[in-house]
């Protein structure tokens, strides 16, 4: 995989960062199975206070691709995608589907997410979160992303863990 399609891999994580999407079955600790053929990754390893008021560490595990580039230039990013959030502190943790699809326009940086989504946003960037979303939400990578979204805020991770 080169640098490219890595930082875009990353980029709909980030929405899946600044984001980057979820949805959890009801219940602690549910273990959801990991996507066949997905590549396991350190998504979030944060201290007190970055994303949440405890460290938290999120590992994603996704066999999402580049599957179309529009004529508008816009990337689809799409495939089965799980995210399990640990309280480092507590050592409690859950598991989401974060399938997403969305869509990255590399000109703007504009992720467009639908589905469900993981968005973290840190306090580097502005007030910290870390929730997964269904529907439509949108946003610029790495710019404040102003609450109340667009679509449903499925869960609020750091509340969960808490």
């Amino acid at each position: 995989m080169d640098e490219g399609e890595m930082m875009l891999r990353r980029a709909f994580w980030i929405g899946l960062f600044s984001g980057l999407m979820m949805a959890l079955s009801v219940g602690s600790g549910v273990a959801l199975p990991n996507p066949p053929g997905g590549q396991t990754s350190t998504f979030i390893d944060a201290a007190a206070g970055e994303v949440c008021t405890f460290p938290v560490l999120v590992e994603t595990t996704a066999a999402q691709n580049v599957r179309a580039t529009l004529p508008n230039g816009l990337l689809v990013i799409t495939g089965p995608a799980t995210a399990t959030a640990t309280n480092k502190a507590t050592g409690e943790s859950r598991s989401y589907n974060i399938s997403g699809p969305g869509k990255f326009d590399p000109a703007t940086n504009r992720l467009t997410l639908a589905g469900q989504s993981l968005i973290v946003q840190p306090s580097s960037v502005g007030s910290p979160f870390l929730i997964t979303t269904s529907g439509r939400v949108g946003f610029v990578l790495n710019q404040p992303i102003d609450q109340p979204l667009r679509g449903h805020i499925s869960h609020d991770i750091c509340a969960e863990l808490s």
